[in-house]
């Protein structure tokens, strides 16, 4: 996901490099800025600190993927949590940045794309949030977009602000997703 935004990122400034917007300090913080996420140090610290009631086993067996996954978010309930709550406050902003934002056709592909990545992932984790724990994960846990109206707007500026805002805010913030469900994946695969 982190490769798809750096790329919607790179290809967004090299489009709009010349743009009035680029050369000010008009960038808006994230949506996502008020959600507390562990940094890189603290979530390779929660991959290293297991507590003697969470050993890994040696060798798993064929039918014990669902005690992995259970020991899995057992261990890591907060990071397996916030992960998705941070793909779900992105549904939106992509949703509309794909039907809003048409130009140049390559950006509005790699937006597409993000999307589905996005969603696809977040479904997965739903899936296993719902075999693990037989029930779902709230859905109402996620912040919402205050750029919503410059994107709609009729002042090209205005529009491409917010798009570049969004970009730049993803981009981090897959970063981060991409981080904890390495983590994740590293505990439930015992790949580590």
């Amino acid at each position: 996901m982190s490769i798809l935004t750096s790329q919607l990122f790179r290809e967004l400034e090299a489009s709009y490099a010349n743009a009035p917007w680029h050369f000010t300090n008009e960038v808006s913080p994230c949506h996502t800025a008020s959600i507390a996420t562990p940094g890189k140090a603290q979530a390779k610290k929660m991959l290293v600190s297991r507590s003697p009631s969470f050993p890994r086993p040696k060798r798993a067996a064929t039918n014990s993927t669902m005690r992995l996954a259970k020991e899995t978010l057992r261990k890591f309930p907060e990071l397996f949590t916030l992960t998705m709550r941070i793909l779900r406050s992105w549904t939106g902003p992509l949703s509309h940045l794909v039907k809003n934002f048409k130009s140049p056709p390559s950006i509005a592909n790699r937006a597409k794309l993000l999307e589905q990545e996005s969603k696809q992932l977040l479904r997965d984790m739903e899936k296993i949030a719902g075999r693990v724990t037989h029930k779902a994960v709230p859905k109402k846990d996620f912040n919402t977009w205050p750029e919503l109206t410059s994107l709609l707007s009729t002042d090209w500026t205005a529009r491409l602000l917010a798009v570049y805002n969004l970009a730049r805010c993803i981009k981090a913030d897959a970063q981060r997703i991409d981080s904890y469900t390495k983590i994740l994946r590293c505990q439930f695969k015992e790949t580590c």
